[in-house]
């Protein structure tokens, strides 16, 4: 009838209003050194004193608000359980260029999944190329990946790269069975992203939705947890050289007008008619870094990770010790693209060595980066740059301990 028409209207129109909100920091600031009196603890979080700008809206194909007959990316579909999101998918965007993938074998889909309406319909579309089966989201880059077999039948002439590759690639509310399995759940993430770069087009996007406060960002809103308790998405994101550079929410109303309907929970298919919660989840976009879409150029949610480092001073000497060429210094150590949030001491008080007399004095920086992969072990790399920087005596009357 006339009204599900123009409510159909109003979701295609709505696709420009998608927007994300990218922190970004205009000139570094100069950092400040403060006393304060706490442990140094590795515990990212995100920096909330960025300011915000709205951009231009980056349209992803994880949400029927983006996509309309103007969408033409070829895109991919990894661990889809019963491809009602493929179908739906296919079905808002004739347009595009659709290959549906399974984890299991196309059987278990069948009987387990009652996927086998979903495999007919698909391959019934003629903007749906492929539908394939026991297809490895961790394993995309082997040779024994079926997405193989469709890169040896479309050659680019390249000898040494005979692979597919997709505009977008989409990992829908991957899960491992089981609960309490966020570790499990991290090594799923950080598999599919060392992977995907494999049949991933230059400039391609990335994107996985997670059920509300899976992800560990603050778009996760009132379901967002410690960031400690989540899946760390953007961290596993940048194991594979990945930056997040949007975040939606994913609109669960609209898929459902879509006939796109949630299957499977964590406690297995034999749970009765129970399903995941997709209300309130968020689809996280990635790219890697120097491929960042111009209006998301910037990770819209750093996270800062904190590192501590202890030095002799010596403010008799002359030159003496001075705060301000430990800032520089710090400043001038870290790698291009990574921003020093804060240089603080850990310590009220310094301590004094009873043998030698030297006093010693506890720093902790506080690093972050909105433009290249970042997280704890990046982090603990940009540490030992401090340190070395420290111990070739660049800071006057300051000794690395």
């Amino acid at each position: 009838g006339e009204a599900p028409r123009r409510r159909m209207a109003r979701v295609v129109a709505s696709v420009s209003r998608v927007v994300c909100r990218p922190r970004v920091s205009s000139a570094p600031s100069r950092p400040r050194v403060v006393v304060v009196a706490r442990a140094c603890v590795d515990q990212p979080r995100e920096d909330d004193d960025a300011p915000r700008h709205r951009p231009k809206p980056l349209a992803t194909a994880a949400t029927p608000l983006a996509l309309d007959a103007s969408l033409t990316r070829s895109i991919l579909l990894v661990g889809d359980g019963d491809l009602s999101f493929s179908l739906a998918l296919a079905r808002r965007a004739p347009n595009a260029r659709i290959t549906a993938t399974t984890f299991e074998p196309r059987e278990t889909i069948v009987s387990d999944w009652g996927g086998d309406e979903s495999i007919r319909e698909l391959r019934a579309l003629p903007n749906v190329e492929d539908v394939l089966h026991s297809v490895d989201a961790t394993r995309l880059h082997t040779r024994a990946s079926p997405l193989h077999e469709i890169g040896a039948n479309q050659r680019t002439g390249n000898a040494n790269d005979d692979r597919k590759r997709w505009d977008r690639v989409l990992f829908m509310f991957p899960h491992i069975a089981g609960k309490g399995k966020i570790s499990k759940n991290r090594d799923l993430l950080c598999g599919f992203f060392r992977s995907v770069g494999a049949v991933l087009a230059p400039f391609g996007v990335v994107e996985v939705g997670l059920v509300a406060g899976q992800g560990g960002t603050p778009a996760d809103g009132v379901h967002r947890r410690d960031f400690g308790n989540t899946w760390m998405v953007s961290e596993q994101a940048a194991k594979g050289d990945f930056v997040l550079c949007a975040t939606e929410p994913f609109d669960y109303e609209a898929w459902r007008e879509c006939e796109y309907t949630p299957t499977g929970h964590w406690r297995g298919l034999t749970s009765g008619a129970r399903s995941f919660v997709a209300r309130d989840g968020v689809v996280h976009a990635f790219a890697r870094p120097g491929e960042m879409p111009a209006t998301h150029a910037r990770c819209p949610h750093p996270v800062t990770h904190r590192r501590a480092f202890s030095i002799w001073i010596d403010e008799e000497s002359t030159p003496g010790f001075r705060e301000p060429e430990l800032e520089r210094t710090v400043k001038r150590a870290v790698s291009p693209g990574v921003h020093v949030a804060s240089l603080t001491r850990m310590e009220p008080n310094d301590w004094t060595c009873p043998s030698t007399g030297r006093t010693s004095r506890t720093y902790v920086v506080e690093l972050t980066s909105t433009t290249t992969p970042w997280d704890g072990r990046r982090a603990t790399e940009e540490q030992f740059r401090v340190r070395e920087a420290l111990a070739t005596g660049r800071v006057p009357g300051a000794e690395l301990r």
